[in-house]
């Protein structure tokens, strides 16, 4: 099981561009609610496909965010450690479309010294931040 090609060239841009590459499972389902055999199989999956690009940081967020006690498990079985985001754009809300989750996100981060921002969708990020 590989990559595909289109695939394999956005790691490896994330790569050079010294980004972290982590697992977020292989379909996106809420992950604290199937069963065991379930979340090992779409971790598993998608840590076949990874194996070449996730090297130093094993890195696992799960889908929306969910998570149990048997998640935290089988993740640790693995071999990831979970992150988790600490600031949301909310670009999926209607109110923040377009610009506004830019300064949403922004407004979450800015006293801050390292932060996760969780965006559903491509951002284009001002030269300027204030």
């Amino acid at each position: 099981m590989s990559v595909d090609r289109f695939g394999a060239s956005i790691l490896e841009r994330a790569l050079k561009e010294r980004h972290c590459i982590g697992n977020h499972s292989y379909g996106y389902n809420d992950s604290s609610k199937p069963s065991k055999w379930k979340i090992r199989y779409e971790i598993g999956k998608a840590d076949d496909l990874l194996k070449e690009y996730v090297v130093e940081s094993r890195l696992f967020r799960s889908p929306y965010g969910a998570s149990n006690a048997t998640v935290d498990q089988i993740v640790e079985e693995f071999g990831y450690r979970k992150v988790m985001w600490n600031a949301d754009t909310l670009d999926w809300k209607e109110q923040y479309k377009q610009d506004k989750s830019i300064q949403h996100a922004i407004d979450q981060t800015i006293d801050r010294n390292i932060s996760i921002v969780l965006a559903r969708t491509p951002m284009r990020i001002p030269q300027t931040i204030p």
